[in-house]
């Protein structure tokens, strides 16, 4: 079971469960996640030095827990991966972080550029059509008139019981 999680699992989300002890290490064997969200919990100890070979993860929220020491170095130098948001950063977004390299970075990686993103498992949307839960106008629309036509046919069921009682 563990191997399938670990080649089909790309979004792991376990933040706000009151989770205590350390982060788990299985988690650097997560080859393919996007996304790791650790947030407000209890977790204690190093962040894990095993994140920083998840190449593939595009965000990582840890805040709101309890861990001790210093960011694993691993995660705060290499290649600046290229596709994505990471394309739309200058170079002042990154002042201050020594240890990255490569575009739009002043100084080049001495072993060549970074690799190209792996394509998103994230399905493109036009935003201006979809609400934040997913459903579109339409289906809102449709949503509000029936609601509307039901609160008119039981209003006007409410006044003929009222007719036949004669108040």
């Amino acid at each position: 079971m563990q191997l399938i999680f670990s080649s089909i699992l790309t979004i792991l989300d376990l933040s706000s469960n009151s989770f205590t002890g350390e982060s788990p290490k299985l988690i650097g064997k997560l080859k393919r996640l996007q996304q790791l969200n650790l947030s407000h919990n209890y977790l204690t100890g190093h962040i894990q030095s095993s994140l920083g070979i998840l190449t593939n993860l595009e965000s990582l929220y840890l805040s709101s827990n309890l861990f001790t020491g210093r960011i694993p170095i691993q995660l705060l130098e290499g290649p600046i991966p290229k596709g994505k948001q990471f394309d739309t950063f200058d170079h002042r977004s990154f002042e201050g972080n020594s240890g990255l390299r490569g575009f739009p970075m002043l100084e080049e990686c001495s072993n060549g550029e970074a690799q190209p993103l792996p394509p998103s498992n994230f399905i493109a949307r036009d935003d201006s059509t979809l609400f934040e839960d997913g459903f579109g106008w339409k289906a809102v629309a449709i949503g509000y008139g029936c609601g509307f036509m039901f609160g008119v046919i039981m209003n006007m069921l409410g006044l003929k019981q009222e007719d036949l009682h004669g108040f």
